[in-house]
């Protein structure tokens, strides 16, 4: 098989790909702003605890409630209007916000704001993923997989990085603005791309089909179940702790450079992954969530915080890799048609133990030391590993099922402008 390098550049001349691509970042940028630059601009003009505290429940439950019915209208509209209708709510929750910010103090439009921003964010992910799988050929979709994912990880660096620079020169009030003019160009490019698949008549529509495309495919159910254990029970309690802990060190700005460093490695991984070239895709897929290991030693032995930027480094690796794989695999096996109810259940499994964990990491928090969390991580996570190891058709992710699960490659209907 040919090297990496080709399919990367076949996947770059795709024209279609490359505006999705486009659209990808714009939208992760418009997001990074947000999710930086909100709590910013309300904790600036002193809203206090009680108004970002409703615009982030808000957001989290609106996220977790739309990912249950995600799974229907992801295939029931085409797959290029409901990205459409995601970009809609990001740039309702941007005006919103505008408003509060121009001297509507209103708890209530925070709660609205937060609830647009969280549905548009949620499904747009899963849709997109979907998308990816109807107007790329199929050899490519590793490329384009890996591609999304440098793409995603770029933004949430830069991002950020924007947010504090303009914190820093006390010119938050262009973060708003500039959040809806990537989210206004997504749109712009989105409408110049074809409808895709989806749209399913109602009567055809069986809000179970993803339930039954999980549940025929134990190695499906398996990693959705390590997944949710993996990022409830391992990321989130760190992604609390963490910051925490370094902040009672008087080092919290650590947190920001150790974030960029697990881009970084993110970045890495993405290309990595363009060059794997096995049967036992899951295997590799698997070994590939033992990165996360070095981090949580660390972590459970006290050791320097330079072990730690390694670690993090070697998180976002892991991740990356582990993504493209998954992703692709996902695409190839799972039919069309309840493709997008699938990765919204995926993303609803992995949604699901987050709130719990964030919940463990606060109770617990002042009662364990760090050292306690990283062995608890360490645990959760090999544990899961092996439990997922032993389950069918996870060493190939379901390369032996029979031909009549493969993605048939998408149909002129599909992918004509």
């Amino acid at each position: 098989m040919s090297a990496s390098s080709p399919q990367l550049r076949s996947a770059l001349r795709d024209r279609r790909f490359l505006r999705l691509t486009i659209v990808q970042t714009l939208n992760m940028l418009g997001d990074g702003l947000l999710a930086v630059g909100v709590p910013i601009l309300l904790a600036g003009r002193g809203a206090g605890a009680t108004h970002l505290g409703a615009y982030t429940a808000a957001f989290g439950v609106a996220a977790v409630a739309s990912l249950l019915f995600a799974s229907g209208f992801i295939d029931t509209f085409t797959r290029r209007t409901v990205l459409l209708f995601a970009d809609a709510l990001r740039l309702l929750s941007v005006a919103g916000l505008g408003l509060y910010v121009a001297g509507t103090p209103s708890t209530t439009l925070l709660i609205v704001c937060g609830a647009a921003a969280g549905i548009g964010i949620s499904v747009f992910r899963p849709a997109y993923s979907a998308y990816i799988g109807e107007i790329v050929d199929r050899e490519l979709r590793r490329s384009a997989n890996a591609l999304r994912s440098f793409s995603s990880k770029v933004s949430s660096v830069v991002a950020p990085g924007a947010v504090g620079l303009v914190a820093l020169l006390g010119s938050t009030a262009y973060v708003l603005p500039a959040a809806a003019v990537f989210t206004a160009a997504s749109v712009i490019v989105l409408l110049g791309l074809p409808t895709g698949g989806g749209g399913i008549s109602r009567d055809e529509f069986r809000p179970l089909d993803g339930v039954r495309e999980v549940l025929t495919r134990p190695w499906v159910l398996g990693v959705v179940a390590q997944g949710a254990l993996q990022i409830g029970l391992v990321v989130t309690p760190l992604t609390v702790l963490v910051p925490v802990w370094l902040a009672d060190r008087a080092v919290v700005d650590q947190y920001g450079f150790m974030m960029a460093i697990d881009a970084a490695g993110a970045l890495l991984g993405a290309v990595a992954a363009m060059r794997i070239r096995t049967r036992l895709v899951g295997v590799v897929a698997m070994a590939a969530l033992t990165l996360q290991v070095p981090l949580l030693a660390a972590i459970a032995a006290d050791a320097p915080i330079w072990s730690w930027y390694l670690g993090y480094f070697l998180s976002g690796v892991s991740m990356a890799v582990f993504g493209v794989l998954w992703v692709g695999a996902l695409q190839q096996h799972v039919p069309e048609a309840a493709l997008g109810r699938v990765f919204s259940i995926d993303s609803l499994a992995n949604a699901s133990l987050a709130p719990v964990g964030a919940l463990v990491a606060v109770a617990v928090g002042a009662h364990v030391s760090m050292q306690v969390a990283g062995v608890a991580g360490l645990v959760v996570l090999l544990a899961s590993i092996v439990m997922v190891l032993r389950v069918r058709g996870i060493a190939t992710f379901g390369t032996a099922e029979p031909s009549t699960a493969v993605v048939a490659a998408p149909s002129e209907s599909a992918v004509s402008t």
